[in-house]
């Protein structure tokens, strides 16, 4: 039986809309989930040039994004602040330039916040200005101009994308009258958020990443305050670090996403798990990176069209699983439902004596060590050890789809 209720993780896809999501934000999922895959191996720098490849901080004709398959990139890498990271972002997948609208080619946090708050909804504004927190929608800027700004006066401002809203886990206080809803953010940082994927054994990086933020709206869904963590007890109000909401008119959609949920046949701890999606029709194969989220809810995105297509998830040490003759329509999937099993340490689809003998080499070893391998951590608990062992021993001999 998965230690991760399959038949409870279906019943929660099924809950899951696969609502499509704006290139851009599709484009910043794939970046954070490529460094994050890195971090967890311990590869924190560019093999060729020796640079780290997640970095916060630069001046504009200093900063870069890349993202791996985006533009013939090979690796994925940042070295941004949080609003030149979106004017990059903006600039690369949209064409889009700043200078019209901000008369800056690299405008701040705070400008981004008055461009927004301002907007009247006239024909050529680059935002739509959203009041109402109750609509936003994935990839909707939250654009936080420090009103109040901290005593070092060096931050001004700062930008999220949201990625998600746990709309069912909202509190409402009867005495103000008021909601407060945990958020899902990408940005790029100097501090981490809840859940942080900036967050490694040991390690807190900065750059871009995702992690989660709480915002507070009155009855109306007008937001009221935020806090940088939810766990945080420091609640900016917006007379003290104003947030607008807006929607980038310019988007586009070349993306359809496939959800559905991943169990494994043994506990691999709790936190996001790596699992990469093979997308084959005919003589045609997207490959497809991503994390599931706490949960085992997967959802990855891909540039293809509504049709018939076969569908195969494999984790960095699992054997593969195929689903085929997964229907795509015009919104995308949901509802897939694959079952890992571990034990490819090498990743060659098949446990056997190559992935004992690369588990034996790292035994013993953890996280930050040089013996540790990370793929022979079966478990993910950070070190490699008779558990590891215990797994892979039980699946000696399969191989996957």
């Amino acid at each position: 039986m998965l230690r991760k209720s399959l038949l409870a993780l279906v019943l929660v896809a099924q809950c899951v809309t696969a609502q499509v999501w704006p290139d851009h934000l599709v484009w910043s999922e794939r970046l954070v989930d490529d460094v994050r895959a890195n971090g967890l191996r311990g590869n924190w720098t560019n093999a060729d040039s020796g640079v780290e490849l997640n970095r916060y901080g630069g001046s504009f004709g200093e900063t870069y994004v890349r993202v791996r398959g985006w533009g013939g990139e090979t690796v994925s890498e940042n070295y941004s602040r949080c609003a030149s990271y979106l004017t990059l972002l903006f600039n690369k997948v949209y064409g889009w330039s700043s200078t019209p609208s901000t008369g800056s080619a690299s405008p701040y946090a705070y400008q981004y916040n008055h461009l927004i708050k301002n907007a009247v909804g006239a024909q050529g504004e680059p935002f739509a200005k959203i009041v109402d927190f109750r609509t936003v929608l994935p990839g909707d800027v939250l654009a936080v101009d420090y009103v109040v700004p901290p005593v070092s006066g060096e931050a001004t401002g700062h930008i999220f994308q949201v990625r998600l809203v746990d709309w069912d886990n909202a509190t409402f206080d009867a005495d103000t009258q008021q909601t407060t809803y945990p958020v899902q953010v990408l940005d790029c940082s100097s501090s981490r958020h809840d859940n942080d994927t900036r967050v490694f054994p040991g390690v807190t990086t900065q750059g871009v990443g995702r992690g989660w933020i709480a915002i507070t709206t009155d009855s109306d869904g007008n937001v009221v305050s935020h806090r940088w963590r939810i766990s945080s007890n420091d609640t900016y109000t917006q007379a003290e670090r104003h947030v607008a909401i807006g929607r980038f008119a310019g988007q586009t959609f070349s993306f359809l996403p496939l959800a559905g949920t991943v169990g494994f046949d043994a506990n691999v701890g709790a936190g996001e798990t790596e699992v990469t999606v093979r997308v084959t029709q005919g003589g045609s194969t997207w490959t497809l990176p991503g994390f599931t989220d706490a949960e085992g809810n997967l959802r990855v995105w891909g540039p293809i069209a509504p049709g018939l297509y076969d569908v195969a998830a494999k984790g960095p040490n699992s054997l593969r699983h195929s689903v085929p003759n997964v229907l795509v329509g015009a919104e995308g999937a949901t509802g897939l439902a694959f079952a890992l099993v571990l034990g490819d340490v090498n990743g060659d689809n098949s446990v056997n004596i190559a992935d004992f003998l690369r588990l034996r080499a790292a035994f013993g070893s953890s996280a930050g060590q040089l013996a540790y391998d990370f793929e022979a951590d079966l478990n993910r608990d950070g070190s490699v050890g008779i558990p590891d062992f215990l797994i892979l021993r039980s699946n000696f001999g399969r191989t996957g789809d």
